[in-house]
Formats: structure tokens, C-alpha cells, sequence
């Protein structure tokens, strides 16, 4: 009879089980890819809040003020793509290197926007930046199973959850303070530095993928993708149109009212 090597989890001491407490996640082979995974989170939810802080000063400096809403939807349609396919991307190559590689995507994305001369450089930028946010987020909850012991999970899933109330206080801050200096070009080197660094610390404090990780099969929703992005271009250009009508019944009223005002 042949004896059963038994692995012990990534953060786990040999022979001694887990407790589900928050003193368990202090320690060291738990605290640290915590923090990568709450950063990944936290870089993808936060620059939502931060573009849209951003973009009346990039409209006033590049132009492009009939697509403001399109970097947002970009970005937003990008990372649903994304995190639909994370579970492809992740057995394909590994969760490590699938983290480090939405990080780097990301760092891409924010490079093209802070080099973008025109408003369509930016919703492409934007583009590129939600696939890597995408990949980032769902991720973190794919990574939570191979990293960290499951009694533990609850504790960082509800972790992951807490980032979006920490983005909403965040993101504006920051992206307020580069649109007062007027330097919003920095704000997005600045997220691709963060998202760099963030790509050497996955790749540091993250275990290599196992076996396990490419053994079960996953396909790409692809028809779901398909109406999600539908529905949101159906949505932006609706509003669009409504805007447009707008702007032309105000333009109608103020020649009537000029005209209603002008002597005879």
C-alpha cells in the first residue's frame, strides 16, 4: 500500500490546522498576497471613480467633449470581457502569471492614456486598461482558493467586498488633486507605476501554479459577452441621442427668446 503525500495549504503550518480568525490572516505567508489581491482590487475599482474625476480636465485640453462618455463605457465593457474570460486565461497559463499579466495589461492601458493626444486614444487606452482590471478582479477571487486556507475564505472575500467603500472615498481624492494641479496626464502614470509594481509583487508572493490549476475545462461564454456589450452601446447611444435632442430644444429656445426679445 502506498502512502499518500499529503500538501499542506500555501499559508498553512505542517500538521496544524487554520483558525477562521483575523489573526490568522496577520502572518506573513497570509498578510502579504492579501495585500496584492486587495491592491488588485482596489487599482481596478478605484480608477472608475478617478477617470470620471479626471475628465472634464481632459476634455478641456485635448477636446472630444461628444465622447466623454465613451472612456467610462469602454473601460466598463472591457472589464466585463475580461472577468468573463479570467477562468480561460487562468487555466491556459496559470493563475501567477495571469494575475501578473492583467497587472501588466493594466500598466499598458494607463500608459496609452497618459500619452493620448486625442480623446480616441484614451477610449482606447481605457479599453485596454479594463481588460487588464478585469483580469485583476476576477482573479482575486480565483486566487483566494489556491492561496489561502478555507476556513479563512469568508474573512477575504468579505475583504475583496470592503474595497469598493474604500474606492469611492479614494478615488475622487485622487483624482481631484491631479485635476487641480492640472497635471491629469499624471494621475494615470501614476496608476501604471502602482500596476508595475504590482505585476513584481504577484509574481514574488504568489505560489506557482499546480497541476490542478489546467485540469478542468472552461468555455468563453462568448453569446453573454456578446448582448452585455450590446446592451451597453445600445444604452450610450441612447443617451446620446437624448442629449442631442436636448442640446437642440435649448438652441430653439434661446432663438425664441431673443427673438421674442428684440425690438421690432
Amino acid at each position: 500500500m502506498h502512502n499518500r503525500k499529503v500538501v499542506a495549504p500555501y499559508n498553512a503550518l505542517e500538521n496544524a490546522p487554520i483558525p477562521g480568525t483575523w489573526s490568522a490572516l496577520l502572518v506573513p505567508d497570509s498578510i502579504l498576497p492579501l495585500a496584492v489581491l486587495l491592491g488588485g482590487n482596489l487599482l481596478h475599482s478605484m480608477n472608475l471613480l478617478i477617470t470620471a474625476t479626471l475628465l472634464p480636465s481632459i476634455v478641456a485640453d485635448i477636446g472630444g467633449s461628444y465622447l466623454m462618455s465613451w472612456p467610462t463605457t469602454a473601460f466598463v465593457a472591457a472589464s466585463i470581457i475580461a472577468a468573463t474570460g479570467s477562468a480561460v486565461v487562468s487555466k491556459a497559463i496559470g493563475n501567477r502569471r495571469a494575475f501578473c499579466g492583467g497587472a501588466m495589461i493594466y500598466a499598458t492601458g494607463s500608459v496609452l492614456c497618459a500619452l493620448a493626444p486625442s480623446i480616441a486614444l484614451i477610449i482606447v487606452g481605457r479599453f485596454v486598461q479594463g481588460l487588464g482590471g478585469g483580469l485583476l478582479a476576477a482573479l482575486g477571487y480565483i486566487l483566494v482558493r489556491s492561496i489561502f486556507a478555507e476556513a479563512l475564505w469568508p474573512r477575504v472575500f468579505g475583504l475583496l467586498a470592503s474595497v469598493w467603500s474604500v474606492t469611492v472615498l479614494v478615488g475622487p481624492l485622487i483624482g481631484g488633486i491631479f485635476a487641480g494641479y492640472g497635471y491629469w496626464r499624471g494621475a494615470f502614470f501614476t496608476v501604471a507605476g502602482a500596476a508595475g509594481l504590482l505585476a513584481i509583487s504577484a509574481f514574488i508572493v504568489f505560489p506557482p501554479s499546480t497541476r490542478e490549476d489546467h485540469q478542468s475545462e472552461y468555455r468563453f461564454p462568448f453569446f453573454r459577452v456578446v448582448l452585455i456589450c450590446a446592451y451597453i452601446a445600445f444604452f450610450v447611444a441612447g443617451e446620446r441621442v437624448s442629449r442631442s435632442d436636448g442640446q437642440r430644444r435649448a438652441h430653439c429656445n434661446r432663438r425664441r427668446s431673443v427673438r421674442a426679445l428684440a425690438p421690432d
